[in-house]
C-alpha cells in the first residue's frame, strides 16, 4: 500500500484576537485505491532456458476477500509496469515491448493490462529464485509495488556431469570413448535424448 498524497491541515480560531494564528495542526494521508486492494503474484516454477508465463496477480480487498482482476479499478493504460530501475530488478534481464519479442534467455515482458509476465530465465539462474518488481497503477493514480517470483530449476546441463574413462590408445589407430553421465548427486544416469 502506498500513500498517494499527504495533506497538512491547520486549525485557526477566526474569532480570536489573532485569526491567522495556528492553534492546532494534523496530517491527513490519502491512500487512494491502493489502500483498498492488495495484489499478489503466486510463485511460478520453470526450468532454465524455457519460456514461461507468470499468471496475472491475484487481488484481495481491504477485508481480505478475493477480487477478480476485471473488478479492480486499474489504470486504463499501463496498469502494470516492470520496475527496471529498482535495485532488486534481476541483473541479466531486459524488458522487451511485446510478448512476441521474448525469444532469448534474459528477455522479459509484462502485459500492461493484465500483469501477466512472459520470460525466458537465464541458465545461470538455474536452482535460484528470480524476483521481478512490478508497479500496479489504479485509475486514481495511486500505486502498489508487488514482486513476481520465478523458481528456476537447473537446466539439463547443470544437472549432468559427463565423465570419460581413460583408454589406452595406440598411435595411428582411431580411438573412441562414450561418456557416462552423473547427476548432481553423483549417481550414474542416462541423459535425455539429444543431449
Amino acid at each position: 500500500m502506498c500513500i498517494r498524497d499527504s495533506y497538512k491541515v491547520e486549525v485557526r480560531d477566526r474569532g480570536a484576537e489573532d485569526p491567522d494564528k495556528v492553534i492546532d495542526d494534523f496530517k491527513v494521508n490519502y491512500e487512494g485505491l491502493s489502500g483498498k486492494y492488495e495484489p499478489e503474484y503466486e510463485s511460478t516454477k520453470t526450468p532454465a532456458l524455457e519460456e514461461v508465463t507468470i499468471p496475472s496477480p491475484k487481488f484481495k480487498d481491504d477485508e481480505g476477500n478475493d477480487v477478480d482482476l476485471n473488478d479492480v479499478p486499474l489504470a486504463e493504460d499501463d496498469a502494470f509496469k516492470l520496475r527496471e530501475d529498482a535495485p532488486e530488478f534481476p541483473k541479466g534481464y531486459t524488458s522487451v515491448e511485446s510478448k512476441d519479442e521474448v525469444k532469448e534467455p534474459g528477455q522479459v515482458h509484462i502485459d500492461p493490462k493484465t500483469g501477466e509476465i512472459t520470460v525466458i530465465p537465464n541458465e545461470a539462474d538455474g536452482g535460484k529464485n528470480v524476483f521481478f518488481p512490478v508497479e500496479v497503477t489504479y485509475e486514481d493514480g495511486s500505486t502498489d509495488n508487488v514482486t513476481a517470483e520465478l523458481d528456476v530449476d537447473p537446466s539439463v546441463a547443470q544437472n549432468l556431469e559427463p565423465e570419460y574413462k581413460d583408454n589406452i590408445v595406440v598411435p595411428g589407430t582411431p580411438a573412441e570413448t562414450d561418456p557416462t553421465f552423473k547427476d548432481i548427486d553423483g549417481k550414474e544416469t542416462t541423459p535425455p535424448p539429444g543431449t
